[in-house]
């Protein structure tokens, strides 16, 4: 995972990181430290409302999403970096168990990867 270039990132259903990838250390992140923050403080303010609410949706479905367009705030940079976004839903049944509108199921979270 340390040579994979792309913010890799998952969150939790209050959208509260549960894993980052170090590639958060090129905006100047130690991946560890940011375990527990809420995504939105490593977003640019006027970034916010696009990526959480996309996120934030709990849909039946699989809950992809792809290419958000948000900026990441660098503690390296004065300007932040811009960064296309994909998400995936992750529910604790099988994918294809998602759609099934009669099945009982529980919304984990949403993994993340972020290409700049």
């Amino acid at each position: 995972m340390d040579q994979v270039p792309d913010l890799v990132f998952q969150l939790d259903p209050e959208r509260k990181i549960t894993f980052a990838s170090p590639a958060f250390e090129t905006l100047g992140y130690v991946p560890e430290d940011l375990e527990g923050q809420v995504i939105d403080s490593l977003l640019k303010e006027e970034d916010r409302d696009t990526l959480i609410s996309q996120l934030s949706t709990r849909k039946d479905g699989s809950r992809t999403i792809r290419d958000i367009k948000t900026r990441f705030i660098s503690k390296k940079n004065c300007d932040p970096i811009p960064y296309s976004v994909d998400s995936f839903g992750i529910w604790d049944i099988p994918q294809d168990a998602v759609f099934e509108s009669d099945t009982k199921k529980n919304f984990l979270g949403t993994l993340c990867i972020g290409k700049a």
